[in-house]
């Protein structure tokens, strides 16, 4: 195998921390977006019933974009017990 150096700062044996500008999932964009009329509409009486998420998204800011929308979710009391540590 051979290797060619390349146009760059960085040589064999020596190490760069790689440091971002901003934290993972920090967010930037070159607009806003608003979220509203959040419903929640939950399906039939079931444990495994799917529940489905409606909102309203408005770009509200001067230029064109995309928005992810995420949702988290998690059970209000679990099923599972802790395990203890005595």
């Amino acid at each position: 195998m051979t290797y060619r150096k390349a146009s760059s700062s960085v040589t064999a044996g020596s190490t760069r921390k790689n440091q971002a500008a901003v934290p993972f999932g920090y967010g930037l964009s070159y607009t806003t977006f608003k979220y509203s009329d959040l419903n929640l509409v939950p399906g039939p009486e079931a444990l495994d019933a799917p529940v489905t998420v409606e909102f309203e998204l408005a770009n509200t800011g001067s230029r064109a974009g995309a928005e992810v929308a995420q949702v988290y979710v998690q059970e209000a009391h679990s099923s599972l017990r802790a395990r203890s540590r005595n």
